[in-house]
């Protein structure tokens, strides 16, 4: 079994290496992956860190330090609001970083982004179903995972650059999941998804018949040769071009 702390250096040295990448990196991790040769190689690499830490483990003089309302400042909502301020030691983390020119709102957005990591192996484990893993080769678990990976950047990409973000994996996949037609003729085709407001967006935005109830072939072969630059595009797009399927489930 891996342990976590050395990967975050040894991927970081990968990249540089695989794709000559130069400048400076700010690595932002977890309470997990938090320890002193992690931060003494970011230093020494000239890079910079963020990581939490528990604030209840600290010792006696760092945890009063920690909580003490000396040189503290609450970090507003921008609507007259407190974002988040330190009351206890138990359950809290304290966030320790070498950007100290760095706003404290971007410290505490950048930190936060972390969760979209985590969510991101909980699709591939309960939508996806990438465990457990019925392989025993290397290159086939290699394969079976990146196809893994692929299907959840093209979520990401679907949830962030069309949608903006306003909805959840779930709803992203229950989409992709929840298009289902019934052929009731030669031509002819009856729609029995479920509406939901992701599927009416999109209907807005690409002007495919997705809330329509009665379908023709035509619009079918439309739906299904729907790719991600087309919902990139927006309303008038084209649809991908080659031999589209005439129907779905």
């Amino acid at each position: 079994m891996l342990e976590e702390k050395p990967q975050i250096r040894k991927v970081i040295s990968q990249l540089r290496e695989r794709d000559a990448a130069t400048g400076r990196t700010v690595r932002v991790a977890d309470k997990g992956l938090d320890c002193a040769d992690d931060v003494a190689d970011a230093a020494l690499a000239r890079d910079g860190y963020i990581f939490s830490k528990s604030v209840k483990g600290l010792p006696a003089a760092e945890r009063a330090w920690a909580l003490s309302d000396e040189g503290w400042a609450d970090v507003g909502d921008g609507h007259g609001g407190v974002l988040y301020r330190i009351e206890e030691a138990a359950g809290y983390n304290m966030i320790v970083t070498s950007e100290t020119g760095m706003p404290a709102q971007e410290i505490y957005a950048a930190y936060h982004r972390l969760w979209r990591i985590e969510e991101s192996f909980r699709v591939m484990k309960s939508e996806l179903d990438a465990r457990p893993v019925y392989l025993q080769r290397q290159s086939t678990v290699t394969g079976y995972f990146l196809v893994c990976y692929i299907a959840v950047l093209l979520v990401r990409l679907l949830q962030e650059k069309v949608l903006g973000g306003r909805y959840r994996s779930e709803d992203v996949m229950g989409l992709l999941r929840g298009l289902n037609v019934c052929q009731v003729s030669e031509r002819k085709y009856v729609n029995v998804s479920r509406r939901a407001p992701i599927i009416e967006e999109i209907a807005e935005r690409t002007g495919l018949p997705l809330l329509h109830f009665n379908l023709s072939r035509g619009d079918v072969r439309a739906i299904s040769g729907c790719t991600l630059r087309t919902l990139m595009g927006g309303k008038g797009a084209s649809p991908a071009s080659g031999n589209a399927a005439e129907g779905f489930s």
